[in-house]
């Protein structure tokens, strides 16, 4: 076993993870296992050490991977961390519904299972450590903005698209009205969360209750504007 250098032993959690098996990549290990091992550590040098002071060298002593490795994965430090804040942040998907439910129901499960996968102490620490280099470097709300745009494959906006089309608004931008609700809604909570002022007496029946009564004041608002010609 090649032993950790006390340099290394400095970087908290990631020291836990140096290398066993020498340099570079274990022979057995997939590259899915390889990427998220790199992902993985991505996030806690990040937490660290923030996004300014985040090299690939530490991301490589975090993981037990040559810097090698990682530049076969990831090309640059930007693509890294947009990989991860892609996992992290955007790759969203909404649990299964056993029932046929209607378009308010449907958007609040939604909205809920986003809530709950944004909250998560993980990915409110994540954002935190983002939020908190905003002031040193545009590259990570640049990269978070590059993500947004992709909207195409956004849950939300995705959803909207079909609604709207269905009510005879093909042409509504689902991306705008995707913000609107999730600024209502999960954004919100995140808010509250990211800035530590959260009321811990708030109960996930509560948020529930929240999400729906913003989706049936959204919904209701959005037609009275298609029936008044504004939409």
């Amino acid at each position: 076993m090649v032993q950790t250098p006390s340099s290394e032993r400095k970087h908290g959690e990631c020291a836990a993870s140096g290398r066993s098996q020498g340099p570079g990549r274990p022979l057995e290990m997939a590259e899915g296992e390889r990427r998220g091992k790199i992902l993985s550590a991505a996030c806690k040098v990040l937490v660290e050490h923030g996004y300014h002071a985040a090299s690939m060298n530490l991301v490589a002593q975090c993981c037990g991977m040559s810097k090698r490795t990682l530049y076969q994965l990831y090309p640059s430090k930007q693509e890294l961390f947009h990989a991860l804040f892609e996992e992290q942040l955007f790759r969203f998907s909404v649990r299964p519904c056993d029932k046929v439910c209607s378009p308010e129901e449907e958007l609040s499960v939604i909205l809920m299972n986003l809530t709950e996968f944004l909250l998560r102490p993980d990915r409110v620490c994540l954002m935190r450590a983002i939020v908190s280099e905003s002031s040193r470097t545009r590259e990570p709300g640049q990269i978070l903005l590059r993500l947004e745009r992709g909207g195409q494959t956004n849950i939300l906006v995705h959803w909207l698209k079909k609604y709207c089309t269905q009510h005879g608004h093909p042409d509504e931008d689902a991306g705008y009205l995707s913000r609107y609700i999730f600024g209502m809604t999960a954004g919100n909570f995140l808010l509250s969360g990211l800035s530590g002022t959260d009321d811990p007496s708030v109960s996930p029946e509560s948020v529930r209750a929240c999400i729906r009564r913003a989706v049936r004041i959204f919904l209701v608002g959005l037609r009275e504007d298609w029936g008044s010609g504004e939409g």
